[in-house]
């Protein structure tokens, strides 16, 4: 257990499913009996997904008294190691009885503790010759195919075919099959992928000729001639289609698809990247995406599945989010110093605390966006949503803020749901004998992560940080979502920390209730005359700006100044809410992130919390940290505000790392190994009234009379503490 002095059990209603099925209703995620459901939980990936019976309870314990209330399956259809899939019958289509034996154990475990499922139908599943492929095209679907999915209908299939097999499968230990059980709250299609991208390895010609004559007939059927074709990509007397391309003959060349996220509008591209092409391809892309995925959502519901069921959970795109809204409830995830080079040393990390970079700031790379700032995308106007996979892996030395930094931004944002990827991905020596910290991603043993989840945990689930005072929109039109720039996320990341934000996707006049709706930009167009306030910018197009007299303007593309000077000229905000200089503060007051003097702050009734350097944040608490830099977080156990309550649990950490990692440069040459260094929390607590302190040993401390005035108590050698009037 992460923190033996509390237990948060209590967080949990036994069993899971007491209150009926999760369904998504006008936004949020809410049980049967109208209980509003909001999940934090874990991922459980590969084996630690198939533990012994042993292991299976010791898992299921400690989520339980930390306050997990998901738990997510993940890669458990994966060749490598323990899987549902069998692979030694020769094809994917046989079922491991063993694996789903030990599978159904730990979820009757969890179930009995409260703790819901997040279902999987497709991660890292490969293909065989005798699922019906030559060896060439076997060999070229090792790697993950699921893009491929959209448009081979013996993939889709094979895919189908599993899911059913799943969700029928009768748990051995419930008799209830998963399609009926009230515990699973998710199914999804398929994990980290679209119909717009693949991961970029090599890929059968024998499928993806299906993509290219697919394509050609869609554009015959829209377009009706070649003539009319070419009339429609004939822009400024230049014409993008070629002399020797027809649609009817097949012979129009698509573009290629993007790598690990769809591919990006260019306003002056050519050949294969021209704005006509690239337009209808992205919109046959989408029509094909959603026709493919409404089938297989159809086909559950005939089946009995009764829960919310999700397409994927990694939008990298307009169009992708587009289609991914079709399902119950968006998902998206987001890491915060995710390896470069690989899974295993030798592999790069920067080392910055998350309170260090400025959300706002382009990025050299996808390891350094603020995980919350950066999910807030995915989060649509009519849509639920989660968070399925957040880390911040452990070659980052600051790092206690973490989890508390998006259980905070959750709550400001409403989301329904935030998952750590992942608690583990063995249920062997390394998760009963470990020696350190093991495997980048596993959390289980992160004194700064695992240690930190419980109080996290209670911050979002309890709702103890305030939802946004005000909700903007970003309006997002088909001209939008067929022509989206490669930074598409700018607006919704830098409006996360400030209120409750969320995409909005309409065909031509948009409606809304939202306290402000801004168009994207990303294309003039859009009828936002009947909103009583739009925020709108046209670079070129001041006939559309034209039309909406009484909307904000904006010079060029609307930004976040563009949208904080709206907000504060309409009375919405306050002078001292959004960004300023290089701190940005909650509509709410409640938060705080100091780019420029480096620390995250939250003050919220039961709970304050704060990361950075010793003395760069003056706070309420009365604790002033002995430590350099650092995390601690104090939350009221008894359900009072801070200034009243009698029993206060007071966690925290400084620098944690492995025992003899060894760097060049960025680049981490040996993860090390136990015991595993940890800065401890220390520091100076200060109340007005007398007080006892019991230490992570048991130890009870006991303050003394302060020169200053109230009663003082030095803390040193533990993670938490609880303090009791």
């Amino acid at each position: 257990m992460s923190i033996p002095i509390a237990d948060f059990a209590f967080l949990n209603d036994t069993p899971a499913g007491t209150h009926g099925f999760v369904q998504a209703r006008e936004g949020r995620l809410i049980f049967d009996d109208g209980t509003p459901a909001r999940f934090f939980g874990v991922n459980l990936s590969f084996d630690a997904a198939f533990p012994d019976a042993g292991t299976a309870r010791r898992i299921a314990d400690d989520l339980y008294h930390s306050g997990c209330n998901m738990v997510r399956f993940h890669h458990v259809d994966s060749a490598r190691g323990r899987s549902l899939i069998d692979y030694n019958a020769g094809d994917t289509q046989h079922l491991s009885q063993e694996n789903f034996r030990r599978l159904d154990y730990l979820a009757s475990l969890l179930k009995e503790r409260g703790i819901y499922l997040h279902l999987d139908m497709y991660t890292l599943r490969r293909f065989l010759p005798q699922d019906g492929f030559s060896p060439d095209e076997a060999q070229r679907l090792t790697a993950p195919v699921k893009s491929l999915l959209y448009y081979d209908e013996k993939l889709l299939a094979l895919h189908v075919s599993f899911a059913e097999k799943y969700l029928s499968h009768v748990n051995a230990y419930t008799q209830v099959a998963y399609k009926d059980e009230p515990q699973v709250a998710v199914v999804q299609f398929l994990n980290e992928n679209a119909i717009f991208w693949d991961t970029g390895d090599p890929r059968p010609d024998s499928i993806l000729a299906l993509l290219g004559g697919r394509f050609n007939a869609y554009l015959a059927d829209r377009y009706g001639s070649r003539a009319a074709l070419a009339e429609a990509w004939t822009h400024h007397g230049q014409c993008e289609l070629q002399a020797d391309e027809d649609p009817f003959e097949g012979t129009v060349a698509q573009p290629p698809v993007g790598v690990w996220g769809e591919r990006k509008y260019d306003p002056a591209g050519e050949g294969l990247a021209s704005p006509a092409r690239h337009r209808d391809f992205t919109q046959f892309l989408a029509q094909t995406q959603r026709r493919v995925f409404a089938g297989f959502y159809a086909r559950l519901r005939r089946m009995g599945v009764k829960c919310a069921i999700n397409c994927s959970n990694l939008p990298n795109g307009a169009a992708e989010l587009y289609c991914a809204q079709l399902g119950d409830v968006t998902e998206h995830n987001a890491y915060w110093n995710h390896p470069e080079g690989g899974f295993r040393p030798p592999a790069r990390f920067h080392r910055h605390a998350i309170y260090d970079l400025d959300p706002r700031a382009p990025k050299p790379t996808f390891t350094m966006n603020h995980p919350a700032c950066a999910c807030a995308w995915a989060k649509t106007a009519e849509k639920p949503m989660i968070v399925t996979e957040f880390n911040a892996l452990y070659p980052t030395p600051y790092r206690g803020d973490a989890l508390l930094q998006m259980a905070a931004y959750g709550c400001l944002q409403g989301w329904d749901g935030i998952l750590l990827f992942c608690y583990s991905e063995t249920s062997g020596p390394d998760y009963t004998r470990p020696d350190g910290m093991n495997g980048f991603f596993s959390s289980v043993h992160d004194p700064a992560l695992w240690g930190m989840f419980p109080l996290a945990a209670a911050i979002f689930r309890l709702g103890l940080v305030s939802p946004g005072r005000t909700r903007i929109e970003v309006g997002v039109c088909p001209e939008d979502w067929t022509r989206c720039p490669g930074d598409y996320a700018a607006l919704t990341t830098a409006l996360a920390p400030v209120c409750r934000v969320a995409v909005r996707f309409f065909d031509h006049a948009i409606r809304s209730s939202a306290d402000a709706v801004v168009a994207c930009g990303f294309f003039p167009s859009g009828d936002y005359t009947g909103l009583p306030r739009a925020i709108l910018g046209a670079p070129g197009g001041q006939a559309w700006l034209g039309r909406h007299p009484n909307a904000y303007r904006c010079a060029g593309r609307p930004g976040w100044a563009d949208v904080q000077a709206a907000m504060v000229d309409w009375g919405l905000w306050g002078r001292d809410t959004g960004w300023a200089g290089g701190a940005v503060r909650s509509d709410t007051g409640e938060i705080t992130l100091d780019i420029d003097r480096h620390f995250f702050r939250l003050e919220a009734g039961r709970v304050a919390a704060y990361a950075g350097r010793r003395g760069a944040g003056r706070h309420a608490f009365p604790f002033e940290m002995a430590l350099d830099e650092g995390s601690w977080c104090a939350l009221a156990m008894d359900g009072l505000p801070l200034g009243q309550s009698t029993c206060i649990l007071l966690a925290g950490i400084g620098r944690c790392e492995n025992t003899g990692m060894v760097w060049d440069g960025d680049t981490l040459c040996d993860a090390g190994h136990g015991p595993i260094r940890q800065e401890l929390l220390e520091g100076t607590l200060t109340l007005p009234y007398p007080f006892t302190v019991t230490d992570g040993s048991g130890r009870v401390l006991k303050a003394q009379p302060s020169l200053q005035g109230g009663y003082a108590l030095t803390l040193a050698g533990s993670q938490a503490y609880l303090i009791r009037r």
